[in-house]
């Protein structure tokens, strides 16, 4: 499972709960089959998960790269939604009746209420799945029904494929306004993912004590001679601490005569 997977999901079922008709009954992945879960289930309910993924790459360069990744909300219906309206003044609830085309009223219902919250500008988790989701390529829709155990029940899925933002390093150092980190923050603020928060910091900054060449190596997967040749590596290769940085050079008679800061880190080259 990918980090961005994970976290696209998390802010996505956050973004959903209590804005559709499914309430609170939104599930992260659930693998029981639909099928199975509707007879326990009889109220309207919507199961996010992240299906199939495939990028191109460039070499061992597994982090990065042109990225296709679907996003799945079903939407599953069992019996009548009691909608809200209004009559002048007052509210009002309306019950859309359990038929075939009061089911496929209430799913086309249902996903426009999926699609204004994950696009609320006012909540923090819709925001963060929209960074996280990255660039939405297209979207698919599905349906289907089907009865067991005399419960008929219908179902829609809404698919986003999308371009999400890279993987993180490895042992990078999260900054508080970045999306991770404030992905981070939020979890820790939810005593239900408190302990997600802890394990994911620990996923992205493990290795963090690394230098920061063999850093940029790990996430790029370059082999030990690739990094060695690179200008950023430690000229010497018993050395396993930063590189020195050539802050000045001086021709002198068709030679260069270079000084080199010992106090600073060694810069990554830039990002091809």
């Amino acid at each position: 499972m990918s980090l961005v997977s994970f976290a696209i999901r998390i802010c996505g079922e956050r973004a959903l709960v209590g804005k559709t008709y499914a309430e609170d009954r939104v599930y992260d992945s659930q693998i029981v089959p639909v099928d199975q879960t509707v007879p326990t289930e009889s109220e309207p309910m919507i199961i996010l998960s992240t299906d199939d993924d495939k990028s191109d790459v460039r070499e061992w360069d597994l982090l990065r790269g042109s990225r296709e990744l679907e996003v799945v909300f079903e939407m599953v219906l069992a019996t009548f939604v009691l909608a809200k309206g209004k009559n002048g003044e007052q509210e009002i609830e309306i019950k859309i009746p359990h038929t075939d085309s009061g089911m496929e009223a209430s799913l086309g219902f249902m996903q426009r209420q999926v699609m204004r919250a994950l696009m609320d500008p006012l909540d923090p988790w819709a925001e963060l799945f929209k960074e996280f989701t990255g660039r939405v390529i297209r979207t698919m829709g599905r349906r289907g029904a089907s009865s067991e155990q005399g419960v008929r029940f219908a179902a829609k899925q809404l698919v986003l494929v999308c371009d999400p933002i890279p993987e993180p390093d490895f042992g990078e150092k999260i900054p508080p306004d970045s999306p991770w980190g404030r992905l981070i923050a939020l979890m820790e603020a939810d005593p239900n993912l408190v302990i997600y928060a802890q394990v994911l910091r620990e996923e992205i900054e493990n290795g963090d004590d690394l230098p920061s060449w063999r850093r940029f190596q790990a996430s790029r997967g370059w082999t030990e001679a690739r990094v060695r040749n690179a200008a950023f590596a430690p000229a010497d290769r018993t050395e396993t601490g930063e590189a020195k940085v050539m802050t000045e050079g001086v021709l002198e008679r068709g030679a260069m005569v270079t000084v080199i800061d010992e106090d600073s880190d060694n810069p990554l080259p830039p990002e091809d």
